[in-house]
């Protein structure tokens, strides 16, 4: 009698896959509730919206067998709800880390749709090239797949941007605005580099370490994500208190800033300014 052989090492993984999944939801859930015990749910409305549309989406999820006809029509039917909780989410660290400078926050909002909207058509053109040398069973969930990475990528770039104006520029916000932007950045970046990883490898084996990466990563920047923001943030500043003439000084560059985005996102400003 030959002897019984082993499945492939990856296949067992599928219980830990499994395990971190729970535990995911119950960080969500858990970062969720907090956000209603600390008073800021009204404060933080989107992220609370994307942390009740996942949890719900992982409860329903797990009714079926991952894998399965079922599991996978679900999971493709409710996607495109996650990409726009993802956009809501992105909107609203946006908005409130600009909550003072009108014009930065439309410039900046303008700048979001663009990134999106350049991200959507990007994946879908490309989708052929991604996957033309992966079969896949699904080529529509393979679709979906290429979208939200590219989805994901151009909001963790938006971010980064973002990021990286504030640190040159420190305009006056609250810390736990800087730490909600911070921690979206993180989480889109997770989101970025598992779809990349497994986009350019492109072997199904793999797959199962790819989610208890993608799955530990995300329940630890939530974790982390649900603590940092406290009732207190809102009232404290995000930067080292400054002497009056450093205050003075990035009081007139942010308004001088701010005019100017003002004037150019305000509808004719610029034919005005020719006349």
């Amino acid at each position: 009698m030959d002897p019984i052989e082993p499945p492939p090492p990856w296949l067992t993984l599928n219980p830990i896959v499994e395990a971190l999944r729970y535990v995911s939801l119950v960080v969500f859930a858990a970062v969720l509730g907090r956000l209603a015990m600390t008073g800021l749910l009204r404060r933080y409305k989107f992220f609370a919206l994307f942390l009740g549309v996942s949890v719900a989406r992982s409860v329903f999820l797990m009714q079926y067998q991952a894998g399965a006809t079922a599991y996978a029509q679900v999971w493709s039917r409710t996607e495109p709800l996650i990409w726009a909780v993802y956009l809501l989410l992105t909107w609203e660290v946006h908005g409130i880390s600009t909550i003072q400078y009108p014009g930065m926050r439309d410039f900046g909002r303008k700048l979001l749709l663009a990134f999106s909207a350049v991200a959507v058509l990007a994946a879908v053109a490309s989708a052929r090239i991604d996957y033309g040398a992966q079969p896949d069973r699904w080529p529509y969930l393979a679709l979906l797949g290429v979208i939200r990475r590219s989805l994901t990528t151009a909001l963790f770039l938006f971010l980064v941007i973002e990021a990286g104006f504030f640190a040159f520029f420190p305009v006056p916000t609250q810390r736990n605005a800087l730490l909600h932007q911070r921690m979206a950045t993180l989480y889109f970046l997770s989101g970025t580099a598992s779809g990349l990883i497994f986009n350019l490898i492109g072997n199904p084996a793999i797959t199962p370490y790819i989610n208890i990466g993608s799955l530990s990563i995300s329940a630890a920047v939530m974790l982390t994500w649900g603590l940092v923001l406290t009732a207190s943030g809102e009232a404290t500043p995000a930067y080292r208190k400054r002497t009056l003439e450093e205050s003075l000084l990035w009081k007139r560059k942010s308004e001088e800033l701010e005019l100017a985005l003002k004037n150019w996102t305000a509808p004719g400003s610029r034919r005005g300014t020719r006349d």
